[in-house]
């Protein structure tokens, strides 16, 4: 791929800032457009395994996490409705071995936090809220609720589970298949195409999951 392209990530959650860090380093011009005007600590706690670690550890960024986070002394999977011991890994030393990095939770906004300072600054476009895409010759408009447009050659849709970059690209797509001769396209109606209808049920297979912290 190309070093000159440009390329815009649209939503600064953990998935773009890691995503916009990761090309960052890679030497290409990233811009990332956030919706919010400004970022502000929500969410929870959230598990880091040693996978994700080592992964984030590319990022210069381990040991501020682990600063930021606990280091648990064992992961316990329980039964929702007994409490019933299911499953468990103690996390020591020798764990940390075996898998080549620590397991740790951290709160979402100190994580949030800390992936933002990977990102190079000024790279993040606040009060940014994508309302469309258009193709322009060989390059990519992106059209915001503010007004503003901008350009790019690569788009990166990391606005979450109700992304605007999805719903104008499947738009797109129905469009496309619909203008097909002899080809038929299910009409549903806008509450059967949220993707998001899937994630929102209830997980009827449930486990509690209670992270031990020794004295």
């Amino acid at each position: 791929m190309n070093r000159g392209n440009r390329i815009a990530v649209v939503g600064a959650g953990l998935g773009g800032l890691t995503c916009a860090a990761f090309l960052q380093r890679e030497g290409f011009a990233v811009t990332v457009y956030e919706q919010a005007p400004a970022f502000s600590r929500i969410g929870a706690g959230i598990i880091l395994s040693a996978n994700v670690m080592k992964v984030l550890r590319r990022l210069g960024i381990e040991r501020r996490l682990l600063e930021a986070g606990i280091s648990p002394d064992a992961f316990v999977s329980r039964a929702w409705d007994t409490g019933e011991a299911l499953y468990e890994i103690t996390l020591d030393a020798a764990s940390e071995v075996r898998f080549g990095g620590p397991y740790i939770n951290v709160h979402r906004g100190d994580l949030h936090a800390v992936l933002e300072t990977a990102v190079r600054p000024g790279s993040i476009a606040f009060g940014h809220s994508l309302v469309g895409l258009e193709q322009t010759g060989e390059a990519i408009q992106l059209v915001f609720e503010n007004g503003a447009r901008q350009e790019a050659d690569i788009v990166i849709g990391a606005d979450g589970i109700r992304s605007k970059v999805r719903d104008i690209l499947l738009k797109q797509i129905d469009e496309k298949q619909r203008a097909q001769p002899g080809r038929k396209v299910e009409d549903r109606t806008p509450e059967e195409r949220d993707p998001s209808r899937i994630l929102d049920a209830p997980a009827w297979n449930a486990f509690c999951q209670t992270f031990l912290r020794g004295a």
